[in-house]
Formats: C-alpha cells, sequence, structure tokens
C-alpha cells in the first residue's frame, strides 16, 4: 500500500472543504435510511387487507406462474399450498418480519443489530424472489425491465449486501475513513460485495434485461403500449388519463422501442466495467434515468396507491443499487490526492489504494 504524507498548504482547505461536504451527502448511513423507509413501505403494505386473504396469492403470486417453466410454477404453488390455508396468520408474520427489518437497518447506533437486520433481509429476500416474484418473471416470456424484472427483491438482496458493513470499517480510523470518502471510492467498497461485485451485480442485471427486451414476446407491436395502458387502473385517477394517452401514442411502436431501449440496456450493464470514471458515471445516470422510467410507465409507480401493491417495485431499488457503485469524486482532485486531511498527522492512504483501508 502506498503511503503519502504530504501536507495540504495554508490555501487548500479552504478550497476543499465545500467540495467535501457535498461529497459527504452520499454515505453509507444515508443509504441506509433510504433502504430501511423502503422496508418500513412494504410492511406497511403488506399490512393491507387484502394480503390477509386468498387475493393475495390469487391476485398477485400466482399470475406470476403464467409463461413459467414448470418447476417455477411448482415451486409458486407449493407457496400457496404451504401458507394459503392460513394466510392471515402468515401475513402477520410476514409483515411484522418486514417492519423489523426495517427498524433494524435503521438503528444506525446498534451496528449488531443492523447488520442482523440485514442477514435476515438477504434470507427473506431470497424467499419472496423464489416463492413471492417467481425468480422476476426472468424465465418466463413476459418478462421485462418494464414490468420490474429482475425482481425488486433480488435487488434488496444485492443492495444489502454492498451496504453491509465489513467489520473493519468500524474501527477504521477517522482520518482514514474521510480520506477514503474523499478518493473516488464507491459506497460499496466497504460492503462485503465490494465495489467491483456491486458493479458486476449492476452488469449481470442490465444485460439480462437486454436480454428480455430483445425476446420476440417483447417485440411485438403493441408489447410497450398494452403494459402501460395495464397501469392506468393501479394509478390515481388524475394520472389513469395520462397513461392512456401515452399508451395510445406507442401503440405499434413495440420493435424500435425493444431493439433501442435493449441496446441502451446492453451499454448501461457493460459501461460500469470500463476504468473511464465518466463512462461509469454516464451509464449510471443513464441507468437511474430508465429505471425511474420503467417505475412510472411501466410499474405504475408499484401499485402502492391501488390496494395490492407489495412493493414499490424494482424502480427505486435500481436507484439505490446505483448510488451505492457510485464512485464520489475526489474532492482532493487537481494534485492534492493522497494528501493529509486537516487534523490527521502522519501517513495515510494514497487515493489509488483506498479499498483496502475499507475492508
Amino acid at each position: 500500500m502506498t503511503l503519502v504524507t504530504r501536507t495540504l498548504s495554508a490555501t487548500e482547505p479552504a478550497a476543499t472543504k465545500s467540495q467535501t461536504g457535498r461529497l459527504s451527502r452520499l454515505t453509507r448511513d444515508r443509504l441506509l435510511v433510504a433502504l430501511g423507509c423502503l422496508w418500513l413501505l412494504d410492511a406497511a403494505l403488506q399490512y393491507q387487507p387484502i394480503m390477509f386473504g386468498q387475493g393475495f396469492f390469487k391476485e398477485i403470486v400466482l399470475p406470476t406462474a403464467q409463461g413459467q417453466p414448470g418447476w417455477v410454477t411448482a415451486l409458486l404453488n407449493f407457496g400457496h399450498r404451504v401458507a394459503g390455508p392460513d394466510m392471515g396468520w402468515f401475513n402477520i408474520g410476514f409483515a411484522t418480519l418486514q417492519l423489523l427489518i426495517g427498524v433494524g437497518i435503521l438503528a444506525r447506533y446498534r451496528p449488531r443489530i443492523q447488520r442482523l437486520a440485514l442477514g435476515v433481509s438477504v434470507v427473506w429476500c431470497l424467499v419472496i424472489w423464489i416463492f413471492g416474484e417467481g425468480l422476476g418473471q426472468i424465465l418466463s416470456n413476459q418478462g421485462s425491465g418494464l414490468i420490474g424484472s429482475p425482481g425488486s427483491a433480488l435487488i434488496y438482496a444485492v443492495v444489502a449486501l454492498l451496504l453491509w458493513p465489513r467489520k473493519q470499517t468500524d474501527d477504521l480510523d477517522p482520518a482514514c475513513a474521510q480520506l477514503v470518502q474523499q478518493q473516488g471510492v464507491s459506497v460499496a467498497s466497504g460492503g462485503l460485495l465490494g465495489d467491483l461485485g456491486g458493479r458486476i451485480a449492476w452488469a449481470l442485471m442490465w444485460v439480462g434485461l437486454f436480454v428480455l427486451s430483445i425476446d420476440g414476446p417483447n417485440l411485438a407491436p403493441n408489447s410497450y403500449s398494452e403494459a402501460i395502458a395495464s397501469n392506468a387502473s393501479s394509478v390515481p385517477g388524475f394520472l389513469a388519463g395520462f397513461y392512456n394517452s401515452v399508451a395510445h401514442a406507442l401503440m405499434g411502436q413495440g420493435p424500435m422501442l425493444g431493439v433501442m431501449i435493449g441496446a441502451f440496456e446492453l451499454v448501461i450493464g457493460l459501461g460500469v466495467l470500463v476504468k473511464d470514471r465518466g463512462i461509469r458515471d454516464l451509464c449510471l445516470v443513464v441507468g437511474i434515468s430508465i429505471s425511474l422510467f420503467y417505475w412510472v410507465f411501466g410499474q405504475g409507480f408499484g401499485g402502492i396507491t391501488s390496494g395490492s401493491g407489495t412493493d414499490p417495485n424494482s424502480g427505486p431499488l435500481f436507484v439505490l443499487l446505483a448510488l451505492a457503485i457510485w464512485a464520489r469524486s475526489s474532492a482532493l482532485a487537481g494534485g492534492h490526492q493522497g494528501a493529509t486531511p486537516a487534523g490527521a498527522s502522519g501517513p495515510i492512504p494514497a487515493a489509488e489504494k483506498p479499498a483496502s483501508t475499507a475492508g
């Protein structure tokens, strides 16, 4: 690990103070707050009346079996056989568990509780992804990023692993922690998967969406217009007309949209693996934009106002994932890389090896 002992000149701290303040807004704690709040929203949605009866399976879970391989359908039916007869009691457990996960993730001053909540959330998300979301419909003839593939539960699990701090992170020297935050290191660098693991996960998801976009059913003339029109009934009334207008405008444009959006998805996925920071940042910005487009028009804001939504769907989770792997710009750029932060003394790790200090 390269060590640098150079200190800031008398005029440099003032020049970097405002930059550092702006950069510090993207922190693990703040992303964990966002993740915890999403879990609390999930818990609130799970307490809706429809979730306590057979409507939960008949209207929400079992429809995801359409077009799936036989073994995926068997898994969904197995979940129905186990929980269906006593859905009321099972749902109390489901909703309460999600509530506890959210509260635990927000317990920032209780790291053990926070880690436990993140660990439980990963296991629970895999259960939901398999038995509730049908693997995010990635194997069906209906899956696409527009409707929420690869599944919000899977992205929840990945984000939890990215924000789950390695043990060494808690004991990091404050001066080194400040430098790590300034040196173009993503929040995910201190997580279990690391920055590269997070970017690989992002790439796999978006390349997977590309494959789904160019699949036959998603290239049908009205594939996009029908998907958008189907959300008109799950959004507030004042938006329903707008959704229908957009759906009408896109009628017959399925092949063109499928190829165009698929190309964007492929570039977004592979672009985060390159070394050039500018290209990676651009891919993340475009990925966030497309995710929000999907969330608004294809996922109907996750149906959170419809009375049958179980979570906000994948759109917001993709945004959170992008922020977790976003490399924060160096406040010490322009010849100041590796400088000692104000108040720190002695050698500290240089910019080119910040990840090693985090784990």
